[in-house]
């Protein structure tokens, strides 16, 4: 017999063929001799037919695996072993393995196909792993570089860029205060409150004054300014919480005229016509009222200072070569850190290109232009309305006559001045900077700077170390944990002096103590208590501050000057956008003397209208008039409920029956 679908020739009657376990059909009859016909699975047809059907699907070439015979590698072996007529136990083996492919169990032996290969879809979850595998790197990677960014970038650049970073993020952190305090409110309220505690009444009684029965006094001032040509203001004073006195004044700028009425005393107005004066102090009264009340003077941005600032910053920094990078430790109030220590000559090639960089930038930014226009503008209106010859020009330009500012030329011509000084600068360096390279030569050595960042490229510390003289300027800020250590200051041959301290910074909560110091003298001590760094990047201004004479603080040899020597004064702030409140109290060890509270509430108040009747306070006989309209019943009154004695009434009791 020939198997139809191997080819082998097969002597005997077998169901399968020994080499590819092909069904045989001529072996079918064999089948119904077996005992084994009315086995309930053998009537299943549909499996029957399936089974041929998956044995076709077998390749000739797969392995047939023999259970308990000869190894598959040993197949000839078998072959031979093979009879040509199959005994009774033979046939009988046959069909028990066809009974097993009716039941779906493994055959005595059977061919195990190998897989075909098939193609795998590349899903969406596969897409997502490798997505999120190449971001996890990507950060992994990116944390390193970023928590150890120094390593990796070179002494100049770090150089540059923690400069440049720390200017940008000290305006960044006092952008949002300086603008809240730049955006003048026209209406608020003021209340001054000063507490007197047992110190100092025990104090001024031991001279003789007896203030037992004064516990404080307050002043209340409100200004409205809806009106431009009209300034409202109340103003009330009082002891022990009670009103006793106050006063209405009112400034009509387009009239020039001021008026005035003490409710207490009378219930008329008396005008001042200040147009009528020629004081010079009377007039630049006036302007400085028309320019508080009247539209606010552009100011210059906090955004407009940082671009203009890092910009000229990173300008000047890049003209700056040879960095030598290597590590140091510097240290402040005992607090030590190990960082990048960036190194660098400052020299006359240095200066020379850093002012020829900064000058052209100079001559032809628009920008800083404008941003000097506005400077210029408000300068010349503050010397408007506070009558003064001040100008900031005097301070910048002191060694520059033609930078002086004319009262009688505008922004434009002295902008021009401006740029033909720094045009000039320009060209004598670049003359500089010519006869260097000529010579290939850094000219004379001025100083040798020194930065230092952490493994994030973060400034720590920076310091400048003048050639010629035994010295420096310096600036230190090393961190440990939370805490910190700060020193700033500066040192001669001559003299130093130093703001130093040490510190916790636990989530922007700073607690510490520092002292200013001068040629190791401690002038003043300053402890700082739950200071919230982070409100005032918001504008706000939330912590407590105590400062304190150092021990070596001098103020003379009078009692008074001892007694100042001697106090604390702690400062505790509180101020959240249109509410402010500061409380200053006056300690001496843990006696307290006194405490002022002061209120600032910014919105809307009532504003009174200008009296169409009111006395002339010009006018004798309208004077006249007027002192006849008072009473001081009122104000008695009041003093009396708020607990003055009587002595210190009598000469107002008096004078209120003198007038009656």
């Amino acid at each position: 017999m020939i198997c139809s679908k191997c080819g082998h020739e097969i002597n005997g009657v077998v169901k399968f063929c020994p080499k590819c376990g092909n069904p045989m059909v001529e072996a079918e009859p064999a089948v119904e001799e077996t005992p084994v016909e009315e086995t309930p699975v053998a009537e299943e047809a549909p499996a029957v037919e399936e089974t041929p059907v998956a044995q076709d699907a077998v390749d000739p070439d797969a392995t047939t695996v023999f259970q308990e015979t000869q190894p598959t590698q040993e197949a000839p072996a078998y072959e031979e072993a093979v009879t040509e007529q199959l005994s009774p136990e033979q046939l009988n083996s046959n069909q028990q393995f066809e009974d097993q492919q009716f039941q779906g169990q493994q055959p005595y032996y059977s061919p195990i196909p190998e897989a075909a290969p098939t193609k795998k879809k590349f899903g969406i979850k596969a897409i997502i792993i490798i997505v999120v595998a190449v971001i996890a790197v990507a950060a992994a990677v990116g944390a390193i570089f970023y928590f150890n960014k120094a390593a990796f970038t070179s002494g100049k650049k770090l150089l540059k860029d923690s400069i440049s970073n720390a200017v940008d993020d000290s305006f960044a952190d006092s952008a949002a205060f300086y603008d809240e305090n730049t955006n003048l409110h026209k209406d608020g309220t003021v209340t001054t409150t000063l507490t007197l505690d047992e110190g100092l009444k025990d104090m001024l009684e031991d001279y003789g004054t007896d203030l037992d029965w004064l516990d404080s006094a307050h002043f209340t001032i409100k200004v409205s300014g809806d009106d431009e040509d009209l300034l409202s203001m109340d103003m009330v004073g009082g002891i022990n919480s009670v009103d006793v006195v106050s006063l209405v004044y009112l400034m009509d700028l387009s009239k020039e005229m001021g008026y005035m009425q003490i409710p207490e005393l009378s219930d008329q107005y008396v005008k001042f016509d200040f147009g009528s004066l020629s004081d010079e102090d009377i007039d630049a009264l006036f302007a400085y009222y028309k320019n508080l009340n009247g539209t606010e003077q552009q100011i210059l941005s906090s955004d407009e200072m940082r671009k203009l600032a890092v910009k000229y910053t990173e300008l000047a920094l890049d003209e700056i070569d040879d960095v030598d990078k290597d590590k140091e430790e510097i240290e402040a109030d005992g607090v030590e850190a190990k960082y990048y220590a960036l190194s660098t000559t400052i020299d006359e090639r240095t200066i020379a290109a850093m002012s020829v960089a900064v000058g052209n930038e100079i001559l032809e930014d628009k920008d800083l232009k404008e941003a000097m226009r506005v400077m210029y503008d408000y300068e010349k209106s503050l010397e408007t309305a506070y009558g003064s010859s001040y100008s900031y020009d005097d301070y910048l330009y002191e060694d520059f006559d033609e930078f002086d500012v004319d009262d009688s030329e505008d922004f434009d011509d002295w902008y021009e001045d401006f740029l033909d000084g720094v045009e000039s600068t320009v060209k004598e360096q670049e003359k500089t900077l010519k006869k260097l390279e000529k010579h290939d030569e850094t000219g004379e050595e001025y100083g040798v700077l020194n930065v230092y960042v952490d493994n994030k490229g973060e400034l720590k510390g920076i310091d400048f170390e003048p050639e010629n003289e035994d010295g420096k300027l310096y600036a230190y800020y090393p961190e440990d944990g939370d805490e910190f250590g700060m020193e700033i200051g500066f040192e001669s041959a001559y003299s130093s002096s130093a703001f130093v301290g040490s510190g916790t910074n636990d989530g922007g909560i700073i607690n510490g103590e520092f002292r200013l110091e001068s040629d190791d003298s401690e002038i003043l001590e300053i402890e700082v208590i739950d200071y919230d760094s982070d409100e005032y990047k918001k504008g706000n201004l939330i912590g407590e501050f105590v400062l304190t004479p150092g021990e070596d603080a001098y103020f003379g040899y009078d009692t008074f000057s001892t007694m100042m020597a001697t106090m604390s004064y702690d400062f505790v702030f509180k101020a959240t956008g249109d509410e402010t409140d500061c409380s200053i109290s006056l300690k001496s060890d843990t006696t307290a003397f006194a405490t002022l509270d002061v209120k600032v509430t910014y919105g809307d108040v009532d504003a009174h209208s200008a009296p169409k009747d009111a006395i002339d306070a010009f006018d004798d006989e309208s004077m006249e008039a007027y002192a006849e309209s008072i009473d001081l019943n009122t104000l008695i009154d009041n003093l009396k409920e708020a607990g003055v004695p009587s002595e210190y009434l009598e000469f107002l009791e008096q004078e209120a029956e003198y007038m009656y």
